[in-house]
């Protein structure tokens, strides 16, 4: 049995450190709880405790205020966006050479490439919507090609200048673009809400740096355009990259591209703002979910969630591996397709954990209704 104690201003130890699981809470409360459950976890807890000999959790909680008593299984299907609708509420019109392709039972896909207009300060740029959907104007697609950033699977790490991240920039504050992209996204896209979960803030000289490495890389030598030069670059292309997931009932809904080794499609919904002094130049929409029904569910306890972790990490030869976030989502799992070759999925209460094991990351997905993991 797991004991976990929550710690409010401090830590105790108790009569059996190995049973005992901390947990140091970021509250600002003045007593001390032992809860055996841990079930009174709110958002923004720390969790610190050893869950096996090489497996610890050092985790921030992340959970919506909501009562988790009244919590739904949602039915939703995947659906497309359409375009007749979407590219007049972006560009203000429907253009007259916009470019419509037959996708046969998935509908049309819209396409248009060109002056922006008023609305995107007659930028050039493109517009699509079909099964994802997005607008960018060309000046956000030449810089964000020399954004200093790699990536490990589907994490993003910045390589130049990391520690520069916090920075901000006259044209707006971090919080001042993320408010103003979050309500014109909510207003676009028809979804309940938006939230943000991570945000990147570049400067020209990073991107100048990005950019000079790339031409000077030899094995970039055979590839590189002839007579290729440095973009001539200014204050103009500081930006803000901001990262968006779409809530249900308050709950986000997996933001991650997560790969099967069944192959079964899994739908995520992670949207993507680009702002710079011209406001916003890029947006990739998430999946957008039409919801059929729903249905109240229980949820399992947290002590049998932290149970089914342990027996998962005893099974396997592990070490130095820690458990950095805690949170609750919706994960959408399908389960047949429709007519329109719309994806029909449950959207399912679960726990996602964040595993770090040196540079890797990875994610457990626990169902919170029958404690089961389910597997990729």
């Amino acid at each position: 049995m797991l004991v976990v104690c929550v710690v409010l201003t401090g830590c105790q130890k108790t009569n059996d450190e190995k049973e005992t699981k901390l947990i140091d809470d970021v509250r600002d409360k003045k007593e001390t709880m032992i809860v055996e459950n841990g079930e009174d976890l709110q958002d923004g807890d720390k969790i610190n405790f050893s869950l096996t000999e090489g497996v610890k959790f050092d985790a921030i909680v992340e959970m919506p205020d909501i009562n988790l008593d009244t919590i739904s299984l949602f039915h939703v299907i995947a659906q497309k966006y359409d375009g007749q609708k979407l590219i007049p509420s972006l560009l203000g019109n429907m253009p007259e050479n916009v470019k419509v392709e037959n996708r046969g039972k998935a509908g049309y896909g819209y396409s248009f490439q060109g002056n922006l207009g008023s609305n995107w300060m007659n930028m050039d740029g493109l517009v699509m919507a079909d099964e994802d959907a997005y607008i960018e104007t060309d000046h956000w697609n030449e810089i964000s090609a020399f954004f200093p950033v790699s990536y490990i699977g589907t994490e993003i790490q910045v390589v130049i200048d990391g520690e520069k991240n916090n920075q901000e920039f006259s044209f707006a504050t971090l919080g001042e673009s993320t408010d103003k992209a979050r309500q014109y996204v909510n207003e676009i896209s028809g979804f309940e809400d938006v939230q943000m979960y991570q945000a990147y803030a570049f400067n020209w000289q990073q991107m100048s740096k990005m950019q000079e490495e790339y031409i000077n890389a030899p094995e970039n030598e055979q590839a590189k355009p002839e007579g290729e030069s440095m973009r001539d670059w200014s204050d103009g292309d500081n930006c803000y990259w901001i990262f968006f997931e779409q809530t249900i009932d308050g709950i986000p809904v997996l933001n991650r591209s997560i790969t099967r080794q069944d192959d079964l499609y899994i739908p995520y919904s992670m949207t993507e703002v680009g702002y710079t002094q011209n406001g916003i130049e890029y947006i990739r929409f998430g999946r957008r979910y039409e919801i059929l029904d729903k249905q109240t569910v229980k949820l399992v306890s947290l002590q049998e969630i932290y149970e089914t972790l342990q027996k998962k990490f005893e099974m396997a030869f592990v070490e130095d591996i820690t458990i950095d976030q805690m949170k609750l989502i919706y994960y959408p799992l399908p389960t047949k397709k429709n007519k329109e070759e719309r994806w029909v999925c449950d959207m399912i209460p679960v726990w996602q954990f964040r595993i770090q094991e040196k540079e890797y990351t990875d994610y457990i997905y626990i169902n919170a209704i029958d404690n089961i993991e389910i597997v990729g």
